[in-house]
């Protein structure tokens, strides 16, 4: 089965967005980029623009576009969140967690502690996210941004 096969448009730009960033060597010595970045990539490749991108990052959580609340949430399901105690919370889909998250990024279902805006919080594309990110890149018409 073809490797593409397994995840959505979303999570394929979100994989090519971790990769190219982390081929920039952009981040902290861990590794870790401001979740905004991966995000903004990702939002600009569907066609928006800088401007309106960085204008709507102003907004309430609750009042952005829902492009940006969508490229978000098939993040978020992916990630697998560092808590403060260095423990490990596994991501909401299951699988091999494609990116590694820092900061608040909230308990899923849990309505009470929300994760925290992109602009708050890091991530880093776990090595089997980078593997599957290298194999995006090869399979021909997979780039259809």
């Amino acid at each position: 089965m073809n490797v593409a096969e397994h995840f959505s448009e979303l999570e394929k730009l979100l994989l090519l967005a971790g990769l190219f960033r982390h081929r920039r060597e952009e981040g902290d010595a861990e590794g870790f980029v401001p979740t905004i970045l991966l995000i903004s990539l990702v939002l600009h490749w569907r066609g928006m623009s800088s401007g309106d991108i960085e204008a709507d990052w102003e907004e309430d959580w609750d009042q952005l576009p829902i492009e940006h609340r969508e490229v978000f949430v098939a993040l978020f399901n992916r990630v697998h969140k560092l808590t403060r105690s260095g423990d490990l919370r596994p991501p909401v889909n299951d699988g091999e967690p494609l990116f590694i998250g820092k900061g608040n990024w909230g308990v899923p279902g849990d309505s009470n502690n929300p994760p925290a805006s992109p602009v708050f919080t890091l991530c880093q594309t776990t090595p089997h996210g980078l593997e599957v990110a290298e194999k995006l890149l090869v399979l021909p018409g997979i780039l259809w941004v």
